[in-house]
């Protein structure tokens, strides 16, 4: 879901980079719109996904060995850190946001320059997810 929601993203930024480009404000608000409704579903997504990855790596653990109840309990821990980790960066998000417009704006006078910016943004967390968790053969996190 997470990488479907980043796909859409892309295209939202695309559609507000092309509303940009033809001074369209009615394009311009719907890809915003669409911008605002996918981020929270983005962020819902990737906060259910978190501790997923984490019991599937317990599950594996127990399967090796490990008492089940010890690696349920590791699982749990890991995955509350990571989630206090991904709060902290998503609220530094917020002002990376504000920072890209006003760099734009102060170079080319408009905030095209951002938006492609957002553009290789999600084209990253396309890779990264990808890499991290749909991949067959992912590398895992560690202890996971």
């Amino acid at each position: 879901m997470t990488f479907w929601i980043f796909v859409a993203m892309a295209l939202g930024a695309g559609v507000v980079l092309e509303a940009s480009r033809r001074h369209s404000l009615g394009l311009f608000l719907g890809g915003l719109v669409a911008l605002f409704v996918l981020s929270g579903a983005g962020n819902g997504s990737t906060y259910k996904m978190i501790p997923a990855i984490f019991r599937a790596g317990a599950r594996a653990e127990a399967a090796g060995g490990v008492p089940a109840d010890e690696a349920e309990r590791r699982s749990r821990s890991r995955a509350t850190a990571l989630i206090g980790v991904a709060g902290a960066i998503g609220t530094f998000g917020g002002a990376l946001v504000n920072l890209a417009f006003r760099q734009s704006f102060l170079q080319t006078q408009n905030g095209q320059a951002a938006y492609v910016a957002f553009l290789g943004y999600y084209g990253l967390c396309l890779a990264v997810t990808w890499a991290c968790c749909l991949r067959r053969s992912a590398h895992r996190l560690p202890g996971v």
